[in-house]
């Protein structure tokens, strides 16, 4: 990068940085109208935002459940909020309040204390934890929530005998993961790369549709690469649910990605690497609610084991997937267990960058 280019983007960054500066001293000498209102709350003592996106989630998913969310009003949290694009949405649909709630007695507010909504998220893989800890499941993309696309009805149509991926497969980016050692897992395009006999590319809409319509994809593996072609988000979880399988290849910095999450709301059975089935919690159990793979060297084989499977099959595992998502991934299962939290035990909330940091940190 010359010189000129690189000065232009960081006085670029400086003007950004700046405006967020200003913004945030706007919403901090602002005053919070205070709301009368019938809405259980749930105020979280919070200084920082290491959680990105994923605060944005935890938030907007408990505004689903009807809960009313307070911070404290400090300067530091609201630039914070600001600096991240999905977080940025909490102010700007005006998601949260700040300052204590006011007119509320303190028994119902749940209370999150300083340092009990943790990013510590990936803990587990070396120390134990309580039974009674919340580790907040993965979710599906923040905008999947904001546009009420996350549970859109989902038409009954005749799923293909195929295994459906669509995502970003750029090497320079997606091949990441593999530096973080300690997931043990493979990276998109090393996957890819080793299947490319049974690889049906997506280049456009019209290939989407033949693919949908004809038998071209069974027995396939069916690859949309945003690069080529972006399903809209509006139609993602239906164009999932055309597939009996959905590869879950691991995302960028963690393995966790929003998409596995989409295709289980759509009962689309995950096959994945065992290693990274481990990493949600609980675990996802191969020929329960997943099929997982071990090592690359025989995928292709095991992956033509998957369209063998009988349909009586398909629909057990499939129930238990639904199943699982129902129980741990929606917004009513993050109120119930938020509602049967001890509060003496940590929230493990998703903080990818902050959360894979403290891991390197304990491993190293």
């Amino acid at each position: 990068m010359n010189s000129f280019k690189k000065g232009f983007l960081l006085a670029k960054k400086s003007i950004k940085e700046l405006s967020y500066v200003f913004q945030s001293a706007k919403y901090f000498l602002s005053d919070t109208k205070e709301t009368q209102s019938s809405k259980p709350v749930v105020f979280i003592d919070l200084g920082r935002n290491p959680f990105g996106r994923y605060l944005y989630t935890f938030v907007k998913m408990l505004n689903i459940e009807g809960y009313r969310v307070c911070i404290p009003k400090r300067l530091l949290i609201i630039y914070e909020i600001l600096s991240n694009k999905y977080a940025r949405l909490l102010l700007t649909d005006e998601l949260i309040s700040f300052g204590s709630p006011g007119g509320y007695h303190k028994d119902s507010v749940i209370f999150i204390p300083s340092g009990k909504l943790s990013p510590d998220y990936f803990r587990f893989i070396t120390d134990s934890h309580p039974a009674q800890s919340i580790h907040v499941a993965m979710c599906q993309h923040p905008l999947m929530y904001r546009n009420g696309y996350w549970n859109a009805q989902i038409s009954s149509s005749p799923r293909k005998n195929a295994l459906f991926m669509a995502g970003n497969f750029n090497p320079e980016r997606y091949s990441k993961i593999e530096r973080n050692a300690f997931f043990k897992v493979y990276s998109r395009p090393g996957v890819i790369k080793e299947i490319d006999r049974l690889l049906l590319h997506v280049r456009n809409y019209n290939d989407l549709l033949t693919i949908i319509t004809d038998q071209s994809a069974d027995k396939k593996v069916v690859l949309v690469n945003i690069q080529d072609y972006f399903i809209p988000m509006s139609d993602l979880r239906q164009v999932i649910a055309r597939f009996d399988f959905f590869f879950a290849l691991p995302g960028v910095i963690m393995p966790l990605c929003h998409n596995i999450v989409e295709a289980m709301s759509v009962g689309s059975i995950p096959f994945l690497q065992n290693t990274y089935a481990e990493l949600l919690i609980p675990p996802l159990k191969d020929s329960h609610n997943c099929i997982t793979f071990n090592e690359l060297d025989d995928l292709e084989e095991q992956i033509l084991r998957l369209f063998l499977m009988p349909d009586s099959q398909k629909d057990i595992l499939r129930q238990n997937v639904i199943g699982y998502y129902n129980k741990y991934m929606t917004p009513a299962a993050l109120s119930r267990r938020l509602k049967n939290w001890n509060k003496q035990d940590t929230i493990y909330m998703p903080a990818t960058r902050r959360s894979v940091k403290m891991l390197r940190a304990r491993m190293a």
